[in-house]
């Protein structure tokens, strides 16, 4: 206790450079805990997000640099309802679309469309529910539904429930629906989008045959894996088109390499930000060396040993790292609340902070860690310092 005792007395002599190097530990430390809390947490709202994909499987067009290659046609379907497993085939077509206010005036949505028989594999109820109106029935041609927060754009604009609406300027569509509000994510934003029959959008759109995807439902979830394979070996058997199927776990695993990717830079900035802050304790470790030789000198020749002084000098560096561990980690937290706010209520996307009681365990830790490092070769000097040369320097 006494040697403690004695490092802290130690820090107080230089308080301004030890309040320096604390800083820069504390700025290291935020940015660790700030950053990997972020990292986390848009880890935890992909996955929230993407659940909606449900345990479907997807047939897609091929892309070369975000461009399809391949083209997803409606004679596709009824042969992938015919492999054994499958139990539904829902063709989507998806694409931004003009929605005119007036003959000049429009505003550009995302616009999803499906066969209203197929709202239960593409949206079924629990992944989305009807504020207003009601959403679409077989024998809907012409009708909109609309995202909560699209609805209450129109809604300023006087476009409300039951009236009609021009979608790209061919067709006029009635508005019978709006959506409960979900919030807006990284990946779908179902607050904006607007919903039609597919036949409609195919004749708005003049795409023939030519849908975006088609979603597959299957019986037994556990044989997801093989069913896909089929359905990519026997549309390639049948047509020549460049196209990837995949289940929704596959699509999770890919865009779940991608954040991860994303968190490995987070983590990599604050790393740095880290090994400044390290120099920085070196560099004033060793010119504390450097101050107090007299005094290094004097404890020598009155019996401290080398381990003695060795381990003074790491316990004043771990201080410094355990006092910027405490503030970075509370600072960190702070900033990366501060972050999520603005980005929902500037962006509107919906975030979730991860506070995994692991992310200040290991601010703590590394910070202990690169100051208790950064100390050693300061530390190993004062060490070997000898009483007589010590003395004998300074006098």
């Amino acid at each position: 206790m006494e040697i403690v005792l004695l490092a802290i007395r130690n820090l107080r002599r230089q308080r301004m450079r030890s309040l320096l190097t604390i800083l820069g530990i504390t700025i290291g430390v935020a940015a660790i805990v700030s950053l990997i809390s972020l990292g986390e947490g848009l880890k935890e709202t992909s996955e929230r997000e993407l659940s909606v994909l449900g345990d479907k499987i997807y047939v897609m067009p091929e892309r070369e640099g975000g461009i399809p290659k391949g083209k997803i046609t409606l004679d596709m379907v009824p042969i992938i309802e015919r492999i054994r497993g499958v139990e539904k085939a829902a063709p989507v077509v998806e694409r931004l679309g003009k929605i005119y206010l007036s003959e000049d005036e429009y505003r550009t949505y995302w616009i999803v469309a499906f066969d209203p028989r197929d709202t239960e594999v593409v949206a079924p109820e629990k992944e989305i529910g009807i504020e207003k109106g009601r959403f679409m029935r077989e024998g809907d041609k012409y009708v909109l539904v609309l995202g909560y927060r699209l609805a209450r754009e129109l809604e300023e604009e006087g476009v409300t429930l039951r009236k009609k609406v021009s979608v790209e300027g061919k067709r006029k569509f009635r508005i019978i629906g709006e959506l409960t509000e979900v919030g807006s994510g990284f990946f779908f934003n179902f607050d904006y989008i607007a919903i039609m029959p597919l036949r409609a959008a195919m004749d708005v759109f003049d795409l023939e045959d030519e849908v975006s995807y088609i979603a597959v439902k299957i019986y037994d979830i556990r044989k997801a894996e093989e069913i896909s394979e089929k359905i990519e070996e026997k549309l390639k058997e049948e047509f020549d088109e460049d196209i990837v199927v995949m289940t929704s776990k596959e699509i999770m695993k890919i865009i779940g390499k991608f954040l991860g990717l994303i968190e490995a830079i987070f983590v990599g900035i604050a790393a740095v930000s880290l090994l400044v802050a390290g120099i920085g304790i070196m560099n004033t470790m060793l010119m504390s060396v450097m101050e107090r030789t007299r005094e290094i000198g004097t404890i020598k020749a009155l019996g401290a040993t080398n381990l003695y002084v060795m381990t003074l000098f790491l316990i004043e560096s771990a201080l410094m790292g355990i006092i910027g561990a405490i503030m970075g980690i509370s600072l960190g937290f702070g900033v990366a609340s501060l972050i999520v706010k603005v980005i929902v209520s500037k962006i509107g996307i919906s975030f979730y902070l991860s506070k995994s009681p692991l992310i200040p365990f290991i601010g703590f830790l590394v910070a202990l860690g690169s100051s208790t490092i950064s100390g050693l070769y300061p530390a190993w000097r004062a060490s070997k310092l000898s009483p007589v040369e010590a003395l004998r320097h300074i006098g």
